[in-house]
């Protein structure tokens, strides 16, 4: 098995149930919160105990660990236990920001956020998928990069690293033009989606436009039950457990850029491949 650097380490547990969290009821909802906030203390507790705190019945507390995918309270117990605090490099702490915050303790949260952010898109992202978005990337004839409000920034990013390298590549970020430049598609052109939620229409439509031409549509989102998670052809996902503040998510988009730089990363790689084996061709017809 891979040995994994760890920046921080949120159990895999958590990292399941906030990937299932969508699409949960209200009632499971209440009881993946309390889980979250009770951690360890959850062993020394019955399933009616958990179901009372929470608010709801004890069919609910069932229903919610099979839903992550655990045969009952038992074996969720088990995956807690396995997952001791000890073992976590620090304290996950609250990161939300508050008006009495000190510049060291803004520091300590945001930076903090932010490397979960990163470890926990790290633990969730499938090597398969991003092997996929690399070559569909490498070998497009044309990128159209789809965000629009907070996403708008990270496609921008994007396009900025990927027309360092000569790729062609475009950004959309005004609603009322996704879906004439969703009409230029071609098969071999790649679209590119970016909405944390998966369910920004704009966006969503233009994919499924782009994918109506023939285009490879890449989904990147951090929920894995949304529209665009179901249709885009590949979907790259992020996770985040905290917001800077309600309604932000600025960890969440350090987490997507991270997602933007591998893919960056992987298409120059071989882009300079491609160049070094040019390279070579050349200087071996020369003698």
């Amino acid at each position: 098995m891979e040995n994994r650097v760890q920046i921080t380490k949120t159990p895999s547990w958590e990292i399941k149930l906030r990937a299932e969290m969508n699409k949960l009821s209200i009632s499971e909802r209440k009881v993946a919160a309390f889980i979250v906030s009770s951690g360890r203390e959850l062993l020394e507790l019955g399933i009616s105990d958990i179901a009372r705190k929470s608010g709801v019945s004890d069919a609910t507390v069932v229903r919610l660990c099979r839903s992550l995918g655990y045969k009952g309270l038992k074996e969720l117990k088990i995956a807690i236990a396995q997952e001791s605090q000890e073992d976590q490099p620090y304290v996950r702490e609250n990161r939300a920001v508050s008006v009495e915050d000190s510049p060291a303790q803004l520091k300590r949260k945001v930076m903090y956020a932010c490397m979960e952010a990163i470890q926990d898109t790290m633990d969730v992202l499938d090597d398969k998928a991003l092997e996929e978005a690399i070559e569909a990337m490498y070998a497009a004839k044309y990128i159209d990069i789809f965000g629009i409000g907070g996403s708008a920034a990270v496609a921008r990013c994007a396009q900025h690293n990927f027309r360092k390298i000569g790729v062609r590549v475009n950004v959309c970020s005004d609603i009322n033009q996704h879906y004439l430049l969703a009409e230029r598609f071609s098969p071999g052109d790649v679209a590119l989606g970016i909405s944390l939620s998966g369910e920004t229409e704009a966006v969503c439509d233009a994919l499924d436009r782009a994918a109506a031409k023939g285009a490879t549509t890449i989904g990147i989102t951090g929920n894995r039950n949304s529209r665009m998670a179901c249709t885009a052809h590949i979907s790259l996902y992020s996770s985040s457990s905290d917001q800077l503040m309600p309604g932000d998510h600025t960890y969440e988009r350090s987490a997507q850029l991270g997602i933007i730089d591998i893919l960056f990363a992987g298409v120059a790689m071989k882009i300079r491949a491609e160049q070094g084996e040019a390279e070579a061709r050349r200087q071996t017809a020369s003698y």
